[in-house]
């Protein structure tokens, strides 16, 4: 095992709101906070985030996660999700292996992978805002 990437704050060094997350987190069987899912987010959302989750991360499945996946949708629902899934997974992947931002693939378009991406001027805009989500931590 490498070593490791990022940083936990010891339990004895969390503010209460922190500490309270944790346990909430330990209680539903969540074992990671940055895992949870939004109080946003419907049932529907959180099953098809789980089925992301599950694709990603080589996750085991049973038979209350299929039926959990199935109430929500139908078997073409549920290929076609996880075709998508896999194929921007990998997709992702490649890209960052061979170091191909955003706006580098089909630039100008819709199909340039992520709007406000389509060009670097965009790109280092939308990156450098206070408001872009790995700043907001």
């Amino acid at each position: 095992m490498g070593a490791q990437r990022i940083s936990y704050v010891p339990v004895e060094q969390m503010d209460r709101e922190m500490r309270a997350e944790m346990e909430r987190c330990q209680r539903e069987g969540t074992l990671r906070p940055e895992s949870s899912n939004s109080q946003l987010y419907d049932d529907r959302q959180k099953a098809a985030l789980a089925y992301a989750e599950a694709i990603a991360w080589h996750l085991d499945t049973d038979d209350a996660f299929w039926a959990r996946l199935r109430s929500h949708f139908s078997e073409p629902e549920l290929v076609e999700l996880g075709c998508m899934i896999g194929l921007t997974l990998g997709q992702q992947s490649w890209l960052r292996l061979l170091n191909i931002e955003h706006h580098e693939v089909l630039a100008g378009t819709a199909a340039s992978m992520a709007p406000g991406f389509e060009d670097a001027v965009a790109l280092k805009a939308a990156k450098g805002a206070a408001g872009y989500w790995t700043r907001k931590r």
